[in-house]
């Protein structure tokens, strides 16, 4: 197949992971959605991604992160 134009084409390496009792979430797009929802259900964190690196601060537990539809599963320990 071939393509005559390509447009708006972003690649990103979004990193998320979890460090003494924070969740990390690293090269995400700027004003990217991303929500932080507990096992069980409950939404715990939504934001508009401001910077290159968002810690927060949270309990230990199983957590769903996703951001701009993507959801990864992340443990906290």
């Amino acid at each position: 197949y071939e393509y005559d134009s390509v447009e708006d084409i972003e690649i990103h390496s979004l990193l998320i992971y979890s460090t003494a009792n924070k969740i990390i979430i690293k090269d995400a797009p700027i004003g990217a959605s991303a929500s932080i929802t507990s096992i069980d259900g409950k939404r715990i964190y939504t934001r508009i991604i401001e910077s290159n690196t968002e810690t927060l601060d949270i309990r230990k537990g199983v957590y769903l992160i996703t951001i701009n539809g993507n959801t990864s599963k992340v443990i906290v320990n």
